[in-house]
């Protein structure tokens, strides 16, 4: 099947799905129950993420692969900046001095509130934290920037094309998008992820075997519901 329509049968999965529980489209009822999941865990974050530490090194190996302008100011976009991870990340860098404006958007309030914190004393650059459909209305209507970051963002989408359309008009020629921090294949040959991803299958197994519910779906005392976690992971 290819791509395009294996994330339509996708979509279509989800959508029947949640039919029998919601009637708005699907869009904005996700875009509402990400905004309270995160508001949730906007203060723990950074605590509990701690695979955000093993990124930071990768992310310096590619900044360092974009050249820093001689006599000239970038202007940074982190598009679903969450609590500033990949700004952290940029101003780490070695463009830290050529950065004269950092843009963070995120659907998420609280998160842009533990983000707006974290740079509420960093000298020589100026922040704009723009949150939710009124911020992205300003958001289009700037200037494009000359870097684009993302971090942990694609896996939410349910349409790479379309957000790619979108994001390249936020990017100025000769720009540059970095996107960070996603599943990919290599995860298939790193054997230690492999095995503590079995092992909590395993766990989730032997807690199905002591769920009622479990036991009255699979007596079909109860009709089974479809899987909403494997269909949206």
């Amino acid at each position: 099947m290819s791509e395009p329509n294996l994330l339509r049968d996708t979509r279509n999965k989800i959508e029947t799905a949640l039919s029998p529980y919601i009637s708005e489209p699907l869009e904005p009822f996700i875009e509402r129950l990400s905004n309270i999941y995160h508001s949730y865990e906007a203060e723990r974050y950074d605590v509990y993420q701690h695979s955000l530490a093993d990124a930071e090194q990768h992310w310096q190996t590619i900044l360092n692969q974009i050249p820093a302008p001689q006599n000239a100011k970038l202007r940074l976009l982190d598009y679903g900046a969450g609590t500033g991870f990949a700004t952290q990340q940029v101003l780490s860098s070695h463009l830290r001095s050529t950065i004269s404006e950092v843009v963070c958007y995120d659907l998420s309030r609280e998160m842009l509130n533990v983000c707006q914190q974290k740079f509420k004393s960093f000298d020589g650059v100026s922040f704009t934290f723009l949150d939710g459909q009124e911020g992205k209305k300003r958001l289009v209507q700037m200037d494009p920037f000359d870097l684009v970051v993302t971090n942990a963002l694609l896996h939410h989408l349910l349409d790479l094309d379309q957000f790619c359309q979108a994001i390249g008009a936020f990017i100025r020629p000769s720009g540059y998008y970095l996107a960070g921090h996603e599943p990919n294949r290599l995860f298939y040959y790193n054997q230690t992820l492999l095995n503590w991803t079995y092992r909590f299958q395993k766990y989730k197994r032997l807690m199905q075997a002591f769920s009622l519910q479990y036991w009255a779906q699979k007596l079909r005392f109860k009709p089974r519901r479809p899987d909403l976690a494997t269909l949206t992971n």
